[in-house]
């Protein structure tokens, strides 16, 4: 649902299309990750710039999240994980000596551009000294499973390699991988290409080639899940998985020599004959072929952690053993170490104290256990859980977890010698401060001071905050908590609004009664607050969500927001003069059948207003609006703005002067997303058509328009815009005269990228224009310290004296194509002269850049076409 997409973070829209392929050159062999067809803002005067991009959040508490650790021993450690520093979810991995020292930094193992997740790797070190990192990757919208091959250093060889090769768009999760041998490596995975799931794998030499095609793992046909790998010596290798065949969730393994070819037959592992859940299989396998699967148990009820040993041959030793110690509470997780004497190690998820520990218990080759110690050292408020173990050849133990003690999740390790710690728990990400700050709203006082809301995860909820600052762009005081509720609620979708003399006026939906509400609270001009929060909508049995404000000079105010109080989502609003309410609730949707959602609101300095939403009244979604004098009544009814198409617009804003109104919305009438616009006269009378504020002609997309008129009336639109390919998301903006002639091109506002993978998005009120400046805000991971609200300030003339330049192509394989026909090979990719992707289908004259590969060469030929 897009509604519950929407509120995790803009990076999981999975319905659009950001990936796109990553533009890549040769020279000299050597492969450049740059766009040779790269815009480059330059200013004719560097004036224009009244303070360039800078960050409003504060924040020194808090971090990202890091979740599924896995940790290998060899002549180094190395441990993965997943890892949220950068906004969306990437692959991480920290090496570290055998003494427990850092090598060097984390790193980044996923290869691409975009606001994609990444995440649950696993990994094995190979006998070469290098090691390879394998996960699940969704740049591609669906789940693929994705490795990367690096050296002893942690030098990246190659890319990132796609494992599974079904040209479905189904999806492969549960990644797992061990070593085969001296010359190969496996991995495993769940796939959904049959539907339901499988259990795959894939044999790969040591450099990353495949060994063959990938192959089934199971024999059953219902549904396999969450597998897991081990060897011996030989290459010769077991797979453990989650299986559904029964009517119930079993686990079952499966024998196969080096090259896949099966030592048996699928056989089921627990030997209970209830209906209860067992699953989270882990197997280790020892030099001789023989090997134990540990996995989560509820056979009495709770969950335990249960085992079971196999000789080489894979005939079963005794019978399934309870593993944990003590039985109170619920035992889930296990991970699982044997020792060259074949004593082996078991750690797990252990709740009995609390919120979650991680235990360790040593057996002994017999099965007979031996002790059971607690791992982690604070105090057991904190969760702990998902742990993995390694076995150095020094003799140590190695157990890594996710660890929330400093309030936000992160990967903890110690080093054990038998059962004594040696040393203490530490951590293993390095990053600091890196929780995420979204979906930032700009709001103006008359006098130009502008303040910005947004949703921060600081304090490990969500909440929200407030950060004024004057016309240079310096803080006027400190980040401010704007909710007062001390629960663990989350607060997100704020709003902001001012009036002429800046007293401010935020709304916000929150979740602290249990249901989610619209809240508001008032400030001061000096950002003071005035009373409590409070809440707004008065329906107390339904779903309020996403609110928009909106105020004139006189601080009178509205705020509209969703609201499911009927049996469909309605646009519902409130007014207020000053502090007081004016009325009850109003629904601002005459027609009642149909879903209306994401409303956004503006307001002229009289207090007339406007309304507008995305509206299925009559199949598609498409944009609605209703326009309001200054008392609040009604002008005329709800009408349709985007001219009819059968085709999604959806996701509008507006603004509205004493003399007409903007509307810009999100429009797939040419395929791809675009930005449209349209302009009514004060009453409500159309002028002209719908047009589109985006210049580019490339298939990439752009969302998440907002807009603002200064006083001569001039109108700026800013978004979202992915039309430089790779996934890679920017700030642009356009500005167009009262007239609605276009001022120059479309602009680039955020700076260069500096690190694939940096993005900038937005979510609210991006834009706010005092006389001859303008005010910027996005989301932008620029810092490596989770999603952070970044501003900018500009001159007006910002907008006009930009030019943007395609940078010059200089390889040995450029050359040059003049023709009237039809010569683009079939294969081959094109872009504009501003870098952005073409369609191939009635090219239209002009100059663009074709992209083609003949073997092992990519040529880059400049093409005119005419």
């Amino acid at each position: 649902m897009k509604l519950l997409l929407l509120l995790l973070v803009f990076a999981y829209r999975e319905d659009m299309k950001y990936l796109r392929e990553r533009i890549e050159r040769i020279v000299g062999g050597e492969r450049i990750s740059e766009n040779p067809l790269k815009r480059e803002a330059k200013s004719k005067s560097p004036d224009s710039i009244i303070r360039d991009d800078f960050f409003l959040n504060t924040d020194t508490i808090g971090g990202a999240k890091q979740s599924h650790p896995r940790v290998r021993s060899g002549s180094q450690v190395v441990i993965t994980f997943s890892d949220t520093r950068d906004g969306n979810s990437d692959v991480h991995f920290q090496r570290l000596s055998l003494a427990g020292e850092p090598l060097g930094r984390n790193y980044r193992a996923n290869d691409d551009w975009g606001l994609k997740w990444n995440g649950e790797p696993d990994l094995c070190l190979l006998p070469n000294g290098n090691f390879v990192l394998a996960w699940e990757d969704r740049r591609d919208c669906n789940s693929d499973v994705y490795i990367q091959i690096f050296d002893s250093s942690g030098n990246r060889i190659g890319e990132n390699i796609r494992v599974n090769d079904d040209e479905t768009r189904t999806d492969q999760r549960n990644v797992a991988l061990t070593v085969l041998g001296e010359d190969r490596f496996l991995v495993v995975w769940d796939d959904w290409r049959n539907d339901p799931g499988d259990i795959y794998g894939q044999i790969f030499a040591l450099n990353g080639t495949p060994l063959g095609p990938n192959f089934r793992i199971n024999e059953g046909t219902w549904l396999q899940y969450h597998p897991s790998c081990a060897s011996d010596r030989e290459g010769n290798f077991v797979v453990s998985w989650q299986d559904g065949r029964g009517q119930s969730w079993d686990i079952y393994a499966r024998r196969f020599d080096r090259n896949g070819n099966p030592l048996s037959n699928d056989f089921r592992v627990n030997d209970d004959n209830t209906n209860q859940f067992q699953g989270d299989p882990e197997v280790a396998m020892r030099e001789d072929g023989s090997f134990i699967i540990v996995w989560s148990d509820e056979r009495e009820g709770n969950s335990d952690i249960y085992g079971q040993r196999f000789a080489p041959d894979g005939s079963r030793i005794g019978e399934n053993f309870l593993v944990n110690e003590f039985t109170s509470g619920n035992q889930c997780q296990p991970s699982i170490i044997i020792l060259p004497s074949g004593d082996f190690f078991v750690s797990y998820t252990d709740n009995q104290l609390g919120q979650g520990d991680i235990f360790l218990t040593r057996f002994s080759a017999n099965g007979t256990r031996q002790w059971t110690i607690k791992v982690n050292d604070d105090q057991p408020e904190a969760y702990q859980g998902m742990s993995a173990l390694a076995y150095t050849r020094e003799g140590n133990l190695w157990c890594v977890w996710e660890d929330s003690r400093e309030g936000n999740q992160d990967v903890y390790c110690q080093i054990l010698n038998d059962s004594i710690r040696i040393g203490n728990n530490f951590r293993v990400n390095d990053d600091s401060f890196s929780s995420h700050q979204r979906c930032p709203f700009l709001a103006l006082s008359g006098k130009g001071e502008f303040s910005c809301v947004w949703e921060d995860e600081r304090g490990g909820d969500i909440d929200i905050y407030l950060q004024r600052f004057d016309t240079l762009g310096n803080a006027i005081g400190e980040n401010i908590l704007v909710n007062d509720d001390h629960s663990l609620a989350h607060q997100f979708y704020a709003s902001c609004a001012r009036d002429f003399f800046g007293r401010i006026f935020v709304a916000w939906t929150d979740t602290r009664n249990g249901d989610s509400d619209i809240y508001g609270q008032f400030f001061d001009a000096d950002g003071n607050r005035i009373g409590n929060n409070f809440l707004i909508n008065d329906n107390l049995q339904n779903t309020q969500w996403y609110p928009v404000s909106a105020g004139d000079s006189a601080g009178n105010f509205l705020v509209v927001w969703m609201d499911r109080r009927g049996e469909d989502w309605d646009v519902y609003g409130q007014r207020y003069e000053g502090r007081n309410p004016i009325g009850n609730n109003f629904r601002i949707n005459t027609l009642t059948s149909g879903e209306q959602m994401y409303p956004y609101c503006a307001m002229d300095k009289r207090g007339g207003s406007v309304v507008c939403w995305m509206d299925n009244r009559d199949g598609d979604f498409e944009i609605y609006a209703q326009i309001y004098d200054e008392n609040g009544n009604p002008i005329g009814n709800n009408f349709k703005v985007n001219e009819t198409h059968p085709s999604f617009q959806g996701y509008p804003a507006c603004a509205k002067s004493e003399r007409f109104i903007v509307f810009a919305w999100e429009d797939e009438r040419e395929g791809n997303v675009s930005i449209y616009a349209q302009v009514f006269s004060e009453n409500g009378q159309r002028l002209g058509d719908n047009f589109r504020v985006n210049d580019d002609q490339t298939e990439e997309d752009q969302y998440s328009p907002t807009l603002d008129i200064n006083n001569n009336r001039d109108i700026i639109f800013v978004w979202c815009d992915g039309r430089r390919g790779r996934g890679d998301l920017d700030i642009y903006a356009q500005r167009f005269d009262s007239s609605l002639r276009r001022i120059g091109a479309n602009v680039l506002i955020s700076n260069d990228d500096i690190f694939f993978g940096n993005n900038q998005w937005l979510i609210g009120q991006g834009i706010r224009v005092h006389n001859d400046k303008i005010g910027f805000s996005w989301i932008d991971n620029r810092r490596h310290k989770g999603w952070d609200i970044y501003g900018k300030l500009v001159k007006i003339s910002y907008l006009s004296l930009l030019e943007t330049s395609p940078s010059r192509v200089s390889n040995h394989n450029a050359s040059f194509l003049v023709s009237r026909e039809d010569v683009i090979s079939e294969g081959s990719i094109l872009y504009d002269v501003k870098g952005g992707r073409v369609k191939r289908k009635n090219l239209g004259r002009g100059v663009y850049i074709m992209k083609k590969k003949e073997g092992d060469k990519i040529f880059w030929q400049k093409l005119i076409k005419f």
